[in-house]
This record gives C-alpha cells, sequence and structure tokens, in this order.
C-alpha cells in the first residue's frame, strides 16, 4: 500500500519561525536585574552617581536586547502555503506566489531552500528555514512540495 500524499485539492499552510531567542532573553533578563539592584543599593547607601549611571546602562541594555531578539524572531517567520495551483510565500507583508509549471528544480542550500525558476529569464524564490533541516514542520513542507511537483507532471505512485 502506498502513500499518495495529501488531498490534491486542498490547501496546506506551514509556519516557519526560529527557535525562541532563549540566550538573548536570559542575557536580558541577568542585566535588568543587576542594573535594578545597582540602582537600589545606590539609592539605599548613597553610593557614587557613577553607580546609578552604570544601572541605568544595563537596564536600558536589557531592555534594547529584549527587543531586538524578539523583532529578530518575528522576521524570520515566514509562511508558506501550498495548492494544487503553486506555493505561495511569505514574509511580513511580502508575498510571491509561484506556480507548480513555473518550478524548474528545488534545492536545499544550506538553511535555505531555493526553487528554481524554469524560465532562464525568471528570479529563484527563495525560503530561509530558521529552524534547521531535520524540524518536522520543515520535512512536511518538504514532502507538500514533492507531492505538488509530482502531481503537476503527472507522477503518480506505483501500484
Amino acid at each position: 500500500m502506498s502513500d499518495a500524499g495529501p488531498d490534491p485539492d486542498t490547501r496546506q499552510r506551514f509556519l516557519l519561525r526560529a527557535p525562541s531567542p532563549v540566550r538573548a532573553l536570559a542575557t536580558a533578563s541577568v542585566c535588568a536585574v543587576v542594573g535594578a539592584v545597582l540602582l537600589v543599593l545606590w539609592a539605599a547607601h548613597s553610593w557614587p552617581l557613577v553607580v546609578a549611571v552604570v544601572a541605568v546602562l544595563l537596564l536600558a541594555f536589557g531592555l534594547a536586547l529584549v527587543l531586538a531578539a524578539v523583532l529578530a524572531q518575528m522576521r524570520l517567520q515566514q509562511t508558506v502555503e501550498v495548492t494544487p495551483e503553486g506555493v505561495t510565500l511569505g514574509r511580513g507583508r511580502g508575498r510571491r506566489m509561484v506556480r507548480w509549471s513555473d518550478i524548474a528544480a528545488v534545492k536545499l542550500v544550506g538553511a535555505r531552500l531555493v526553487l528554481e525558476p524554469a524560465q532562464p529569464a525568471g528570479s529563484a524564490a527563495e525560503l530561509l528555514n530558521p529552524g534547521g533541516s531535520a524540524e518536522p514542520t520543515f520535512l512536511a513542507l518538504l514532502a507538500a512540495l514533492q507531492h505538488g511537483l509530482d502531481r503537476d507532471r503527472g507522477y503518480r505512485p506505483l501500484e
């Protein structure tokens, strides 16, 4: 018994996300706590003004690091929609639709999935996989791309 893949008339949506920025968030929290403790000690013990400046700088650095980590994670998020007509790649507000017949080859180059165009004048569509190639969502996306390309070219499972 062979696996024919998903129903050809369905839309499949994949959300590729970067892993949580745990290291950056931990560093930011340590900076914020140390900065807050220094600020309280400065106020309680009348320490020199330089201690207060260092405390405020640590708090500001911690806040900036949190913002940078969250924004970077949001920017790396991508959506891929596989339909009977083709593949729609989305990042932020931008969208790009690539029809199955316009794809000549699919290559995995490092963390990038490249959909090479059938026409020499066309530009390749690239998809960055921030989570790694062994991520289950990415493997399901690869299977959906393979199924869509096979269906478009008239291939079917051997029986």
